[in-house]
């Protein structure tokens, strides 16, 4: 299950990213309390509701992204590759498909997807509003996670006018460099959030393709860490928005936290790691002189 969990960790990049965009803003014409829509489900039997500032939306270079985050820290987001989405249409979030769901809880290491042989789903779109930048639907899922051969069912899946991008924005006075293949690249977009226990940091390009993202416990402290995919500290070099490359682990990847203001939100720190693929032939790239200075929300 590992490719599973893989693309769990480029999706939960992927969401992070999508929330800290868009999940902001305010505009009193939309539904929720601070104007960015709505998104329920029932899980498990159990209903679930994202917070209406935790809600998020892109579509970007035929990348669909749907988040949405609960009052107790739990995600659900939907990643979909789609050219031209457009409404009433079935998009399979199963196995083989060009769309996952996955969903993560506070405390928990890994997420459950449905992009597997145990999982399945579907999202379909309602609304799509490109004027005003909108979209409703529905989902369902059947998610699994192979840490614990634990399935999750998610029902009755409803988001209304939630407010998408279609372009990267900056992170405001965040900064991130990084040498890939020993070419320098400061990535235009650089985010920070902390949700589920877990701090993630992400550089990405104008494309919302080209990704270096790092995943930490929120109680990190100064010190020097070990990058390993799947672990509590965790990076990933996306080379595009279908090719996804993990840290390898070992002495060539390594995390040094320089400082940590939990009251602040701000954090700062170097990074390097070898990355490659979980399945299949190389690429693979090596990241050298990381550095980053952010403040998360």
């Amino acid at each position: 299950m590992k490719n599973a969990r893989f693309l769990a960790v480029a999706l939960m990049t992927t969401a992070f990213s999508s929330l800290l965009f868009t999940g902001c803003k305010k505009d009193d014409n939309n539904d929720g309390p601070s104007g960015n829509g709505s998104m329920t489900a029932v899980v498990d039997g159990k209903t679930w509701n994202a917070v209406s500032s935790k809600i998020a939306g892109s579509i970007i270079s035929g990348t669909l992204n749907l988040t949405g985050i609960a009052g107790d820290g739990s995600t659900i987001t939907i990643t979909l590759s789609v050219a031209n989405p457009d409404t009433g249409t079935f998009y399979d979030l199963g196995e083989g498909s060009l769309g996952a769901l996955a969903m993560t809880v506070t405390g928990g290491s890994s997420a459950w997807t449905s992009n597997v042989p145990s999982g399945d789903g579907t999202l379909v779109l309602t609304q799509l509003d490109t004027a005003a930048k909108k979209f409703s639907g529905t989902f369902v899922a059947t998610v699994y996670r192979g840490t614990d051969d634990s399935t999750r069912v998610i029902a009755a899946g409803v988001f209304k006018n939630v407010k998408y991008s279609t372009t990267i924005q900056g992170g405001g006075s965040n900064t991130m460099s990084c040498k890939i293949d020993g070419n320098t690249w400061t990535p235009p977009s650089v985010l920070a959030v902390s949700s589920g226990g877990q701090i993630t940091i992400s550089g990405t390009d104008a494309s919302a393709g080209k990704t270096v993202g790092i995943t930490i416990p929120s109680t990190i402290a100064a010190g020097t860490y070990t990058l390993e995919l799947f672990t509590t500290y965790s990076a990933q070099y996306n080379v595009n928005s279908t090719t996804f490359l993990g840290a390898t682990g070992g002495p060539s990847c390594s995390l040094v936290i320089t400082a940590h203001n939990a009251t602040n939100h701000t954090i700062s720190g170097t990074f390097e790691f070898v990355a490659e693929p979980i399945t299949g032939p190389p690429p693979t790239a090596t990241i050298t002189d990381g550095v980053f200075s952010v403040t998360y929300q």
